[in-house]
């Protein structure tokens, strides 16, 4: 016979297990949730974006996030030959904020941004506000419904 004891004992330690894996998906969630944000096209503001130190005009203003980790920058107009603007992103987590890696070596957009979402309550558009030492790139997130109750 199995003494009460042992199978409280049991028991505590698999309420305990359970509580830090649910602990740790709710963390794991947490940062998760940066990526599937930035997953999509977006269409950059051109009149809130700015450069400080590069000219450069942009040609379009569309910026695609894929699943896959690949990424399409705009396209720059005064580049001289025929430049890719596709390449890979990734996010990166620390406690002050996530931030975006853009790896596009022959974009000038290439490079690494913090990242801050927000709702423009206004124009009823979800939007990203993506920052370095040189940028500022505001940017909306294209085809979603504002009205759904989406943690932004």
């Amino acid at each position: 016979m199995i003494q009460p004891s042992l199978i409280k004992s049991k028991i505590a330690k698999l309420i305990n297990l359970l509580v830090l894996l649910l602990i740790m998906l709710i963390f794991n969630s947490c940062n998760l949730s940066s990526d599937k944000k930035m997953i999509g096209f977006w269409t950059i503001d051109i009149d809130s974006t700015q450069v400080i130190g590069r000219e450069f005009n942009i040609s379009d203003n569309i910026l695609t996030i894929e699943m896959d980790s690949t990424c399409i920058l705009p396209n720059i107009m005064n580049q001289i030959g025929n430049k890719s603007n596709t390449g890979k992103w990734k996010m990166l987590f620390n406690e002050k904020n996530d931030t975006i890696y853009f790896n596009v070596p022959e974009n000038p957009l290439n490079g690494k941004y913090a990242i801050h979402f927000y709702r423009d309550y206004k124009e009823k558009l979800f939007k990203a506000r993506l920052t370095n030492d040189s940028t500022i790139i505001v940017c909306r997130k294209g085809l979603q419904d504002f009205d759904k109750n989406i943690d932004w």
